[in-house]
């Protein structure tokens, strides 16, 4: 037990020399968009906000200082007190019954419906993209191989739209992922958070039941995995299945005929197949010891 106890007090004064370092090093938080001017519209359709960043990075290395500030509604306590809010409400409702809290429920509670409503139309505009720039190239095409090619304002009518169509949606697939990432590191943080502070609600008899940093490790190597495509391929999955897909289909019926459907009934076969290793996988982690 004496080791233990002083593998304990090891690891509580590493961190505190650790936070040490870190204030000597001169670490500064940044500051939110309440102490800066609001960015234009025009510059956050293009990303110009970033050109600072970019340029300054060119010449040499980029501070911490260097960085836009961090707007309030993206910052970690807020997340982390949505969740929390979102998960004392899922366990009041399941309070006296047998079934039992879900956290993945808060998780679908903290995201606002209108930054749902905001992915779901960049991720459609997106759509739109992918499914009308083949449809305009093969008309083209077909038009120029033609024995007496015609030129025609319906043709130059086609590549404006294709350049148009192109501009809105390469923006719209940015702002969409750009918005993913921000919600995802927003989830993990603040699920990080949580964990972190039912952490330090446990007694000192619980926590010396587990390794030092145990705990640390395995929220940080499960939760981080949010932060950069559980967002992202959560909505793209979603769409594109009930979407993108039987738009497809239509589609390659419609031009080429039922013999194109062989691939697409290879992919349906192969889904249940993918599901199921995804489900052993996701079993054999939670034997993780």
């Amino acid at each position: 037990m004496e080791a233990t106890d002083n593998a304990a007090v090891v690891a509580v004064l590493s961190l505190l020399t650790g936070y040490e370092e870190m204030k000597t090093v001169g670490y500064q938080k940044l500051s939110i968009d309440g102490d800066s001017e609001r960015i234009g519209y025009v510059s956050f359709l293009l990303f110009q906000w970033m050109n600072n960043i970019f340029e300054k990075g060119s010449k040499g290395r980029i501070d911490e200082s260097d960085f836009e500030p961090l707007s309030r509604e993206n910052t970690t306590e807020v997340f982390t007190n949505r969740l929390q809010t979102c998960w004392d409400e899922e366990k009041a409702a399941t309070k006296g019954s047998e079934q039992k809290p879900q956290l993945w429920r808060s998780v679908i509670k903290m995201i606002y419906l209108k930054d749902a409503v905001i992915t779901v139309l960049l991720y459609l505009a997106s759509l739109l993209w992918r499914l009308s720039r083949p449809l305009f190239l093969g008309y083209l095409i077909s038009s120029l191989m033609e024995t007496e090619p015609h030129k025609s304002f319906l043709l130059y009518g086609f590549v404006t739209a294709m350049g148009i169509c192109g501009y809105i949606g390469a923006t719209a697939v940015h702002h969409y992922a750009y918005r993913c990432d921000v919600y995802g590191i927003g989830i993990g943080s603040a699920l990080k958070g949580l964990i972190y502070q039912k952490v330090l609600m446990l007694n000192k008899t619980e926590l010396l039941k587990f390794t030092t940093g145990r705990v640390i490790d395995l929220v940080s190597n499960d939760v981080q995995r949010l932060e950069d495509h559980a967002v992202m391929m959560g909505f793209s999955a979603f769409l594109d299945f009930f979407l993108l897909l039987p738009i497809i289909v239509v589609l390659l019926v419609y031009f080429i005929g039922w013999q194109a459907l062989m691939g697409v009934t290879c992919l349906v076969l192969l889904m249940p197949y993918f599901a199921g290793l995804s489900c052993v996988f996701a079993v054999l982690r939670l034997r993780t010891t």
